[in-house]
């Protein structure tokens, strides 16, 4: 290995299953259910790659519009807390800029909710190798 963190943007090949991993991992950690934090998934649909300066590290984050899928409990909680790697530091940001469902319940409340949101410096740092 080269003791080096790997960071995740959106043109990697494997973006969005690395980054819905990552947040699943996020969302399991804030007490969710393995149920509900598995559910999220991301479409990357206006982003750039951008070189930030962090404690004296350049690493790359995304920054732009990405649709995102999932629990409305954890979507919020994401909103909330930020998503992604760092999110205590500041990045993943997240502002809702479209919200709809995807599909209703057997009370019509919905189970699933769209956001098309704008990701301010998301970092998706590798998952690291260990047993949860």
């Amino acid at each position: 290995e080269t003791n080096r963190d790997r960071f995740i943007t959106f043109e990697d090949e494997d973006f969005k299953e690395k980054a819905s991993e990552i947040l699943s991992i996020q969302a399991k950690s804030a007490g969710f259910s393995e149920n509900k934090a598995s559910g999220i998934s991301l479409e990357p649909v206006q982003c750039k790659k951008v070189v930030v300066l962090h404690y004296g590290v350049y690493i790359d984050v995304t920054v732009g519009i990405i649709k995102m899928t999932g629990d409305p409990d954890v979507l919020q909680y994401l909103y909330s807390a930020g998503a992604g790697s760092k999110h205590s530091a500041g990045f993943g940001a997240l502002n809702v800029l479209r919200q709809g469902r995807v599909e209703e319940g057997i009370t019509g409340t919905a189970r699933t909710v769209r956001l098309e949101i704008f990701c301010g410096y998301c970092r998706f740092g590798e998952v690291p190798d260990m047993a949860w």
